[in-house]
């Protein structure tokens, strides 16, 4: 799962500097949980920008690993944006 952050990093995706910090998966549902420079990257953007980000990472992980939800955190914390509260898991974002 590290590697595929690093692969959206490096294909533009994601911004320079997101890492992920942790990935588990318990059977269909997954938890990934990123550094500050992601937090930042969907905090300090507007909701178009932020729906993109966090749409990509959750898209991604979810085909690779054929799983049905994925819950995020940034340093183990609940990530709040002042657009949404990513408190719940995620389903796959259908609009892009």
């Amino acid at each position: 799962a590290k590697n595929i952050v690093s692969l959206l990093v490096s294909e533009n995706a994601l911004p320079e500097g997101c890492a992920l910090l942790s990935f588990t998966i318990e059977g269909k549902n997954g938890h990934a949980d990123m550094n500050n420079a992601y937090g930042d990257a969907i905090t300090l953007t507007g909701t178009a920008g932020e729906y993109m980000r966090v749409g990509c990472l959750v898209n991604t992980l979810l085909v690779f690993y054929d799983l049905d939800t994925i819950t995020l955190t940034v340093e183990g914390q609940t990530i709040t944006t002042g657009h949404v509260i990513y408190d719940s898991p995620l389903r796959f974002y259908e609009n892009f």
